[in-house]
Protein backbone atom coordinates (compact mmCIF):
# COMPACT_ATOMS: atom_id res chain seq x y z
CA UNK A 1 0.00 0.00 0.00
CA UNK A 2 2.61 2.34 0.96
CA UNK A 3 4.34 1.89 -2.43
CA UNK A 4 1.40 2.54 -4.21
CA UNK A 5 1.62 5.90 -2.80
CA UNK A 6 4.69 7.11 -4.10
CA UNK A 7 8.20 7.42 -4.13
CA UNK A 8 10.50 5.58 -1.22
CA UNK A 9 13.01 8.14 0.43
CA UNK A 10 16.61 7.19 -0.81
CA UNK A 11 14.27 7.09 -4.46
CA UNK A 12 13.28 10.13 -4.31
CA UNK A 13 16.47 11.85 -3.31
CA UNK A 14 18.35 10.06 -6.06
CA UNK A 15 15.76 12.26 -8.64
CA UNK A 16 16.31 15.04 -6.64
CA UNK A 17 20.09 14.78 -6.82
CA UNK A 18 20.39 13.30 -10.71
CA UNK A 19 17.91 16.44 -11.91
CA UNK A 20 15.41 16.12 -9.71
CA UNK A 21 12.09 14.89 -11.93
CA UNK A 22 10.78 15.24 -8.48
CA UNK A 23 8.88 18.44 -9.68
CA UNK A 24 6.64 16.51 -11.97
CA UNK A 25 3.24 17.84 -11.03
CA UNK A 26 2.12 14.15 -10.73
CA UNK A 27 5.36 12.79 -8.58
CA UNK A 28 4.34 16.44 -6.08
CA UNK A 29 0.94 15.60 -6.19
CA UNK A 30 1.45 12.22 -4.70
CA UNK A 31 3.92 13.54 -1.78
CA UNK A 32 1.01 16.19 -1.03
CA UNK A 33 -1.22 13.29 -1.19
CA UNK A 34 1.00 10.91 1.48
CA UNK A 35 0.86 14.34 3.99
CA UNK A 36 -2.44 13.17 4.95
CA UNK A 37 -1.93 9.32 5.26
CA UNK A 38 -2.95 7.98 8.40
CA UNK A 39 0.63 6.35 8.61
CA UNK A 40 2.72 8.67 10.39
CA UNK A 41 5.56 7.38 8.89
CA UNK A 42 4.73 8.07 5.66
CA UNK A 43 3.56 11.33 6.10
CA UNK A 44 6.96 11.95 7.40
CA UNK A 45 8.77 10.35 4.79
CA UNK A 46 6.73 12.43 2.26
CA UNK A 47 7.46 15.89 4.54
CA UNK A 48 11.08 14.90 3.91
CA UNK A 49 11.17 14.29 0.17
CA UNK A 50 9.44 17.97 -0.07
CA UNK A 51 11.81 19.65 1.88
CA UNK A 52 14.11 17.72 -0.83
CA UNK A 53 13.05 20.12 -3.33
CA UNK A 54 15.51 22.56 -4.29
CA UNK A 55 15.24 25.59 -7.38
CA UNK A 56 15.32 22.70 -10.32
CA UNK A 57 11.62 22.00 -8.66
CA UNK A 58 10.38 25.31 -9.87
CA UNK A 59 7.29 24.11 -12.22
CA UNK A 60 6.30 22.43 -8.96
CA UNK A 61 5.53 25.93 -7.42
CA UNK A 62 1.71 26.08 -8.50
CA UNK A 63 1.06 22.71 -6.97
CA UNK A 64 2.31 23.79 -3.76
CA UNK A 65 1.15 27.48 -3.41
CA UNK A 66 -2.41 25.58 -4.52
CA UNK A 67 -0.94 22.96 -1.58
CA UNK A 68 -0.51 26.39 0.82
CA UNK A 69 -4.11 27.62 -0.08
CA UNK A 70 -5.40 23.94 1.58
CA UNK A 71 -7.01 23.74 5.08
CA UNK A 72 -4.69 20.82 6.32
CA UNK A 73 -1.79 22.79 8.76
CA UNK A 74 0.69 20.39 8.65
CA UNK A 75 0.54 20.16 5.40
CA UNK A 76 0.84 24.27 4.78
CA UNK A 77 4.26 24.05 6.82
CA UNK A 78 5.49 21.11 5.19
CA UNK A 79 5.00 23.23 1.94
CA UNK A 80 6.17 26.86 3.43
CA UNK A 81 9.39 24.83 4.10
CA UNK A 82 9.40 23.15 0.76
CA UNK A 83 8.91 26.59 -1.13
CA UNK A 84 11.59 28.47 0.52
CA UNK A 85 13.94 25.42 -0.18
CA UNK A 86 12.76 26.13 -3.68
CA UNK A 87 14.39 29.25 -3.43
CA UNK A 88 14.31 32.55 -6.04
CA UNK A 89 12.06 30.27 -8.57
CA UNK A 90 9.45 30.62 -6.14
CA UNK A 91 9.34 34.35 -4.91
CA UNK A 92 7.20 35.67 -7.89
CA UNK A 93 4.29 33.30 -6.33
CA UNK A 94 5.01 34.35 -3.04
CA UNK A 95 5.09 37.44 -3.38
CA UNK A 96 1.71 37.56 -4.73
CA UNK A 97 0.64 35.32 -2.08
CA UNK A 98 1.77 37.75 0.56
CA UNK A 99 -1.68 40.05 -0.69
CA UNK A 100 -3.66 36.73 -0.60
CA UNK A 101 -6.93 37.20 0.93
CA UNK A 102 -6.54 34.33 3.14
CA UNK A 103 -4.57 35.78 6.54
CA UNK A 104 -3.00 31.87 6.74
CA UNK A 105 -1.71 32.17 3.04
CA UNK A 106 -0.21 35.55 3.63
CA UNK A 107 1.54 34.51 6.73
CA UNK A 108 3.09 31.63 5.41
CA UNK A 109 4.46 33.67 2.20
CA UNK A 110 6.01 35.49 4.65
CA UNK A 111 7.47 32.84 6.04
CA UNK A 112 8.95 31.11 3.04
CA UNK A 113 9.99 34.32 1.56
CA UNK A 114 12.14 34.45 5.57
CA UNK A 115 13.79 31.03 4.21
CA UNK A 116 15.22 31.72 1.01
CA UNK A 117 16.97 34.93 2.25
CA UNK A 118 18.41 37.55 0.52
CA UNK A 119 17.27 35.92 -3.21
CA UNK A 120 13.61 37.17 -2.35
CA UNK A 121 15.30 41.07 -2.69
CA UNK A 122 12.19 41.44 -5.49
CA UNK A 123 9.81 41.28 -2.48
CA UNK A 124 10.63 43.72 -0.50
CA UNK A 125 8.42 46.51 -1.71
CA UNK A 126 5.69 43.82 -1.26
CA UNK A 127 6.65 42.70 2.45
CA UNK A 128 6.74 46.77 3.33
CA UNK A 129 3.46 46.88 2.41
CA UNK A 130 2.78 43.68 4.44
CA UNK A 131 3.19 46.26 7.38
CA UNK A 132 -0.19 47.41 6.83
CA UNK A 133 -1.63 44.03 7.17
CA UNK A 134 -4.44 44.07 9.32
CA UNK A 135 -3.38 40.85 11.30
CA UNK A 136 -0.81 41.23 13.38
CA UNK A 137 1.02 37.85 12.87
CA UNK A 138 1.26 38.67 9.14
CA UNK A 139 2.39 41.92 10.17
CA UNK A 140 5.45 40.75 12.54
CA UNK A 141 6.44 37.22 10.17
CA UNK A 142 6.87 40.32 7.72
CA UNK A 143 9.31 42.10 9.83
CA UNK A 144 10.91 38.80 9.99
CA UNK A 145 11.18 38.06 6.18
CA UNK A 146 12.39 42.02 5.12
CA UNK A 147 15.06 41.47 8.47
CA UNK A 148 16.63 37.99 6.86
CA UNK A 149 15.73 39.29 3.18
CA UNK A 150 17.66 42.32 3.50
CA UNK A 151 19.92 42.25 7.24
CA UNK A 152 21.95 45.33 6.45
CA UNK A 153 18.61 47.17 5.78
CA UNK A 154 19.93 48.74 2.63
CA UNK A 155 16.63 48.99 1.40
CA UNK A 156 14.23 47.58 4.32
CA UNK A 157 15.66 50.25 7.41
CA UNK A 158 12.75 52.69 7.13
CA UNK A 159 10.03 49.81 7.21
CA UNK A 160 12.00 48.72 10.30
CA UNK A 161 11.19 52.24 11.39
CA UNK A 162 8.17 52.50 10.33
CA UNK A 163 7.35 48.80 12.34
CA UNK A 164 8.44 50.35 16.02
CA UNK A 165 5.77 52.22 15.84
CA UNK A 166 3.39 49.58 15.34
CA UNK A 167 0.28 49.07 17.45
CA UNK A 168 1.65 45.50 18.40
CA UNK A 169 4.37 45.23 20.93
CA UNK A 170 5.21 41.54 19.05
CA UNK A 171 5.45 43.31 15.62
CA UNK A 172 7.96 46.71 17.75
CA UNK A 173 9.60 43.22 19.19
CA UNK A 174 10.91 42.13 15.94
CA UNK A 175 11.68 45.50 14.57
CA UNK A 176 13.83 46.13 17.50
CA UNK A 177 15.94 43.12 16.97
CA UNK A 178 15.87 43.72 13.18
CA UNK A 179 17.48 46.79 13.45
CA UNK A 180 20.58 45.50 15.04
CA UNK A 181 22.68 45.11 12.30
CA UNK A 182 21.41 47.74 10.47
CA UNK A 183 22.01 50.21 13.81
CA UNK A 184 25.83 49.91 13.22
CA UNK A 185 26.34 52.04 10.12
CA UNK A 186 23.30 54.11 10.47
CA UNK A 187 22.53 56.94 13.61
CA UNK A 188 19.44 57.54 12.47
CA UNK A 189 18.36 54.06 12.92
CA UNK A 190 20.01 54.36 16.34
CA UNK A 191 18.11 57.09 17.22
CA UNK A 192 14.69 55.31 16.45
CA UNK A 193 16.09 52.40 19.23
CA UNK A 194 16.81 55.21 22.08
CA UNK A 195 12.65 56.44 21.13
CA UNK A 196 11.64 53.04 21.91
CA UNK A 197 13.38 53.33 25.41
CA UNK A 198 9.68 55.21 25.90
CA UNK A 199 7.70 52.24 24.38
CA UNK A 200 4.89 51.83 26.93
CA UNK A 201 6.18 47.82 26.51
CA UNK A 202 8.10 46.90 29.35
CA UNK A 203 9.79 43.88 27.40
CA UNK A 204 10.22 46.21 24.04
CA UNK A 205 12.32 48.84 26.05
CA UNK A 206 14.88 46.09 27.67
CA UNK A 207 14.67 44.37 24.33
CA UNK A 208 16.08 47.83 22.86
CA UNK A 209 18.47 48.75 25.33
CA UNK A 210 19.96 45.00 24.70
CA UNK A 211 20.14 45.72 21.09
CA UNK A 212 21.80 49.15 22.06
CA UNK A 213 24.45 47.32 24.02
CA UNK A 214 25.34 44.69 21.11
CA UNK A 215 25.55 47.66 18.38
CA UNK A 216 28.42 49.12 20.86
CA UNK A 217 30.05 52.08 19.68
CA UNK A 218 27.83 53.11 17.19
CA UNK A 219 24.95 53.49 19.66
CA UNK A 220 26.61 56.24 21.65
CA UNK A 221 24.13 58.78 20.74
CA UNK A 222 21.43 57.08 22.62
CA UNK A 223 23.30 57.61 26.18
CA UNK A 224 20.89 60.71 27.05
CA UNK A 225 18.08 57.91 26.45
CA UNK A 226 19.63 55.53 28.08
CA UNK A 227 20.41 57.85 31.37
CA UNK A 228 16.44 58.80 31.02
CA UNK A 229 15.92 54.81 31.22
CA UNK A 230 17.46 55.13 34.75
CA UNK A 231 14.34 56.57 36.31
CA UNK A 232 11.80 53.92 34.55
CA UNK A 233 9.19 52.20 36.57
CA UNK A 234 10.43 49.01 36.35
CA UNK A 235 13.54 47.70 37.50
CA UNK A 236 14.90 45.21 35.21
CA UNK A 237 14.52 48.23 32.57
CA UNK A 238 16.46 51.12 34.86
CA UNK A 239 19.37 47.63 35.59
CA UNK A 240 19.78 47.12 32.16
CA UNK A 241 19.73 50.54 31.19
CA UNK A 242 22.83 50.75 33.66
CA UNK A 243 25.07 47.97 32.30
CA UNK A 244 24.59 49.36 28.95
CA UNK A 245 25.26 52.88 29.92
CA UNK A 246 28.66 51.52 31.34
CA UNK A 247 29.67 49.71 28.54
CA UNK A 248 29.16 52.41 26.05
CA UNK A 249 31.23 54.39 28.26
CA UNK A 250 32.47 53.92 31.28
CA UNK A 251 32.84 57.05 32.41
CA UNK A 252 29.38 56.58 33.22
CA UNK A 253 30.52 54.65 36.42
CA UNK A 254 29.38 57.54 38.91
CA UNK A 255 26.14 58.07 37.32
CA UNK A 256 24.79 54.78 37.73
CA UNK A 257 26.02 53.48 40.96
CA UNK A 258 23.05 55.07 42.83
CA UNK A 259 20.15 53.49 40.66
CA UNK A 260 22.45 50.33 41.31
CA UNK A 261 22.26 50.91 45.36
CA UNK A 262 18.58 50.90 45.47
CA UNK A 263 18.00 47.92 43.36
CA UNK A 264 20.15 46.07 45.44
CA UNK A 265 17.07 46.80 48.17
CA UNK A 266 14.27 45.28 45.33
CA UNK A 267 11.74 43.29 46.48
CA UNK A 268 12.59 40.77 43.22
CA UNK A 269 15.26 38.78 43.97
CA UNK A 270 16.08 38.48 40.23
CA UNK A 271 16.63 42.21 40.14
CA UNK A 272 18.85 42.33 43.38
CA UNK A 273 20.92 39.47 41.73
CA UNK A 274 21.06 41.34 38.74
CA UNK A 275 22.01 44.85 40.25
CA UNK A 276 24.88 42.88 42.22
CA UNK A 277 25.99 41.49 38.84
CA UNK A 278 26.32 44.83 37.25
CA UNK A 279 28.09 46.57 40.39
CA UNK A 280 30.47 43.67 40.44
CA UNK A 281 31.26 44.68 36.52
CA UNK A 282 32.19 47.98 37.76
CA UNK A 283 34.56 46.93 39.56
CA UNK A 284 36.73 49.12 41.84
CA UNK A 285 34.45 52.02 40.06
CA UNK A 286 31.52 50.49 42.44
CA UNK A 287 33.20 50.93 46.03
CA UNK A 288 29.95 53.42 46.93
CA UNK A 289 28.22 50.22 46.80
CA UNK A 290 30.09 47.90 48.94
CA UNK A 291 28.41 49.06 52.12
CA UNK A 292 24.59 48.19 50.29
CA UNK A 293 26.10 44.87 49.41
CA UNK A 294 27.61 43.66 52.70
CA UNK A 295 23.48 42.95 53.48
CA UNK A 296 23.15 40.56 50.73
CA UNK A 297 25.56 38.27 51.89
CA UNK A 298 22.87 37.10 54.28
CA UNK A 299 19.66 37.36 51.72
CA UNK A 300 17.27 34.87 51.68
CA UNK A 301 17.64 33.68 48.13
CA UNK A 302 21.34 31.71 47.51
CA UNK A 303 21.94 33.12 43.61
CA UNK A 304 21.83 36.85 45.60
CA UNK A 305 23.81 35.70 47.66
CA UNK A 306 26.42 34.28 45.66
CA UNK A 307 26.31 37.54 43.22
CA UNK A 308 26.78 39.66 46.12
CA UNK A 309 29.63 37.67 47.82
CA UNK A 310 30.90 38.16 43.62
CA UNK A 311 30.00 41.60 43.33
CA UNK A 312 32.37 42.41 46.23
CA UNK A 313 35.34 40.46 45.63
CA UNK A 314 35.56 42.52 42.47
CA UNK A 315 34.47 45.64 43.63
CA UNK A 316 38.08 45.07 46.45
CA UNK A 317 40.22 43.87 43.34
CA UNK A 318 40.02 40.35 44.99
CA UNK A 319 41.23 37.67 42.35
Amino acid sequence: MRAAHGLSLGLALLVCQAGLRAQDVATVRDMLARLTDKDITDRARAARELQQLGPAAKDAVPVLMEAMRGDNAEVRQVVTNALGKIGKPAVPALTAAVQDKSKLVRRHACIALANVGPDAADALPTLTKALSDPETDVRSFAVAALARIDPQGKTAGPAFTQALKDESATVRLGAIYALEEVGRRAEPVVQSLAGALKDPEKNVRVAAIAVLGRIGEPAKPALPALTAALQDADSTVRISAADVLTQLDPKQAATVVPTLIASLKDKDEQARRSAAYVLGQLGPAAKDALPALQPLLKDDNAVVRQAAAAAIARIQDKK
